[in-house]
């Protein structure tokens, strides 16, 4: 059974960037299967690629979850040994989370099919559209930002 969308609400810029962005999220969900890692813990792994010993807050901002979604993310990805948690040395209550060697070698295996799926759309694009495409999203951002509303 299909459900008819009136035209103001399908044709609205929302809609699509809801589809494009569920689109993306879906290629990418399905092409880090095999690597055994979700998108969530995919950016996390990356995050902690990028900049090791992060805290749970920290990664939290990166991934745009709340600390206690990222402590459900981390217990998984420790439970797959592919993340440790040391107290820092400066601070005694703040847990620093790092990669072990597998997790530094799952980030990386997961980055290149991640990027397959980017390069698919990129691909897709012409140059100059990939450029318009860019500045537009940019700017939506830009936008939603500086709005008293976002």
């Amino acid at each position: 059974m299909t459900v008819e969308v009136p035209d103001h609400i399908a044709n609205r810029l929302g809609s699509y960037l809801k589809l494009a962005d569920q689109a993306v999220a879906g290629a990418k969900t399905r092409a880090l299967r095999p690597h055994g890692v979700t998108v969530p813990q995919y950016v996390t792994l990356m995050a902690l690629h990028i900049l090791p010993e992060q805290s749970i807050a920290q990664l939290a901002r990166t991934a745009s979850v709340t600390p206690q979604t990222m402590s459900t993310i981390l217990n998984n990805l420790e439970d797959k040994e592919l993340v440790t948690r040391e107290k820092s040395p400066s601070h005694t209550r703040v847990v620093l989370l790092k990669l072990t060697p597998e997790g530094h070698r799952v980030a990386l295996a997961a980055d290149e099919a991640a990027h397959e799926v980017e390069q698919l759309i990129t691909n897709a694009l012409s140059p100059l559209e990939l450029g318009r495409t860019r500045e537009t999203l940019s700017r939506v951002v830009e936008v939603l930002k500086a709005s008293k509303v976002a």
